[in-house]
């Protein structure tokens, strides 16, 4: 199922209305309890299966250790191109008409080259938080909301470097907010581009028919129920990446479904999603349990992270 942000190919996102009807509608509602069903039989499934049973998805430990760095080189080609396009950090998120417009675009750009030179990265990341909040207060925090891998990715930065235990604990942290970000900003495009607001992705699909994969193998289905069907896996894969079901074979699933819509959108779709496919890759290298992130957490989720003894990594145990 390929996943899109249908916000970014429609000319004015703001004028397509919410419908709820849509949302409360029996089949909806009977879809989406499904996903949240499915997840949680995931959950129970891959709690019961032995460590070590996929091992040859253990990533190698170099890769891990060098994903923060790399994270911050594609973040930071990334920004200076939305920087060209008038955009603050994802597509389509406009600076037209907010005062000092010239600067804040002058700064995108800048901090991407930053972040590629790695140089202090940290305090970069520090900047980078700083544009979040810019966002949230342009284009509104349902915009952040749909993007929230971008904050979670300048925590990550901050905290998933170093050595030691008290690093190593940091690091445990930093990943699992990845993960939820992630998960979080699928589940909120799923919401705002089609459960809420169908309209959008129907137009989307009207100048983009390749995206109906249903029609193209043959199988008959209106356009409603397919809007119904993408939001559902959409809350389903955001369920499942949040809370580490599944190990890496989810996340990279869904790396799998952000880039076959590239060859349909083209250019703005790549750079668009090269962050949160860079974070789907990090959270997919981070060989660890929950109980090992758990670590990170207050004690009460600590005490249900154990009770409910799901593991994150389908391979080798974490550190």
């Amino acid at each position: 199922m390929p996943i899109a942000h249908a916000k970014w190919f429609v000319e004015d996102p703001a004028h397509h209305q919410a419908d709820w009807g849509f949302l409360m509608d029996p089949l909806t509602l009977t879809m989406l309890f499904a996903s949240i069903a499915l997840a949680a039989l995931a959950a129970v499934v891959t709690r019961r299966l032995p460590s070590g049973l996929l091992p040859g998805l253990s990533p190698p430990a170099r890769l891990a250790g060098a994903m923060p760095r790399l994270l911050a080189v594609i973040v930071g080609i990334t920004l200076p191109i939305l920087a060209a396009s008038g955009w603050l950090l994802v597509p389509g998120a406009s600076l037209d008409g907010v005062p000092g417009q010239d600067a804040l675009l002058i700064a995108e750009a800048v901090l991407g080259l930053w972040l590629v030179s790695g140089v202090g990265v940290r305090l970069a990341a520090g900047a980078l938080g700083a544009l979040c909040a810019i966002l949230a207060v342009t284009s509104g925090p349902v915009t952040l909301l749909e993007g929230a891998y971008m904050p979670a990715i300048a925590l990550y930065l901050t905290l998933g470097s170093g050595a030691g235990e008290a690093a190593e604990r940091r690091a445990a942290l930093a990943w699992r907010v990845l993960a939820v970000a992630v998960g979080v900003a699928l589940i909120a495009a799923a919401f705002t581009e089609k459960l809420v607001a169908p309209t959008i992705m129907l137009s989307v699909l009207r100048d983009y028919p390749a995206l109906d994969i249903l029609s193209t193998i043959g199988v008959a289905s209106s356009d409603m129920d397919y809007v119904r069907l993408m939001g559902s896996v959409e809350v389903l894969l955001g369920l499942l990446i949040a809370t580490g079901i599944g190990g890496r074979v989810v996340p990279l699933s869904a790396l799998g479904a952000f880039l076959v819509t590239v060859p349909i959108f083209g250019p703005v779709e790549l750079i668009g999603h090269l962050p949160v496919c860079a974070a789907l890759i990090a959270v997919a290298t981070r060989p660890v349990t929950v109980d090992a992130v758990a670590g990170a957490w207050p004690a009460p989720i600590q005490r249900w992270s154990r009770r409910a003894g799901a593991r994150v990594a389908l391979g080798s145990p974490g550190p």
